[in-house]
């Protein structure tokens, strides 16, 4: 959901594509890596 995908071992370079779908309006992760925490936090903007 928050779309934390590692590009290279280790997550030494990661990809970032989250997908809000289902009535979900924000999500978050966090993920402790060898190289540093990575984290993500979205929400959909309001019409």
């Amino acid at each position: 959901m928050a779309g934390l995908a590692p590009v290279a071992p280790g997550y030494r370079r990661l990809r970032i594509t989250p997908l809000l779908s289902g009535g979900i309006t924000q999500a978050g992760a966090r993920l402790h890596t060898p190289y540093g925490t990575a984290e993500v936090f979205l929400g959909a903007l309001r019409a």
